[in-house]
């Protein structure tokens, strides 16, 4: 994660709060993308819109994704406000943070929340696999304990993988993730089969100390 962060103090004595603006590029730039993406569909659905179809309009206004970036015109209609577009953009990839403890240096507080943030995405990265571990919210303790020590064991596999491999865990996923377990079922009978891992898959395999999966996995 590329993070820059800068300290800003507000008040005096008891008033006094010491906040962390925090930039992560790299979401920045993914906000900007998916905005995109969604102001292209914004627009075809507007051209789709009919003008003696108020309840598509409001359905337009109401929603919560495309609502933030429409105003209406004079005659009721919708349309992109270009303003509210830069006002959302001004927020990409940024976030802030505070602390009550003055001895944590500006780097420690940013490298702090950027290590809360490689494990929830490791964890997130984990239930994709079909590690059932949902619900998300917990209230009772030993489920509490249960998902902290899961989000520690994905920070450790995916460590130990970028260190073994001397790669990065995004490249890593990429080249590992087409390898996928396919069903097939018949009749009579019901075969699970591993698709051919590619030449950087197998290399990366290879150096994780991790056997090629076998073509047939189960046939039942």
């Amino acid at each position: 994660m590329n993070l820059r962060a800068k300290e800003v103090i507000l008040g005096d004595g008891e008033r006094r709060r010491r906040y962390i603006l925090c930039l992560n590029e790299d979401e920045a730039d993914r906000q900007k993308w998916r905005r995109a993406a969604l102001l292209k569909t914004l627009e075809a659905e507007l051209k789709g819109l009919k003008k003696d179809h108020p309840k598509a309009a409001c359905r337009l206004l109401a929603s919560k994704r495309f609502g933030r970036y429409l105003s209406v015109d004079g005659h009721g209609r919708p349309y992109i406000d270009r303003d509210k577009v830069k006002r959302a953009e001004h927020f990409d990839g940024k976030f802030v943070l505070t602390t009550n403890d003055d001895t944590l240096s500006v780097a420690d507080i940013a490298l702090g929340y950027k290590g809360m943030w490689i494990i929830e995405s490791c964890f997130r990265r984990m239930k994709t696999t079909g590690l059932e571990v949902r619900p998300m919210f917990h209230w009772m303790p030993h489920r509490i304990t249960a998902h902290v020590k899961i989000c520690v064991l994905a920070l450790m596999i995916q460590r130990a993988a970028e260190l073994r491999t001397e790669m990065t865990w995004t490249t890593i996923h990429a080249a590992l993730d087409p390898l996928k377990a396919v069903t097939y079922r018949t009749e009579k009978q019901v075969i699970v089969q591993a698709t051919q891992p590619t030449k950087s898959a197998t290399a990366i395999l290879k150096k994780l100390n991790i056997s090629k999966p076998k073509t047939i996995l189960s046939v039942s």
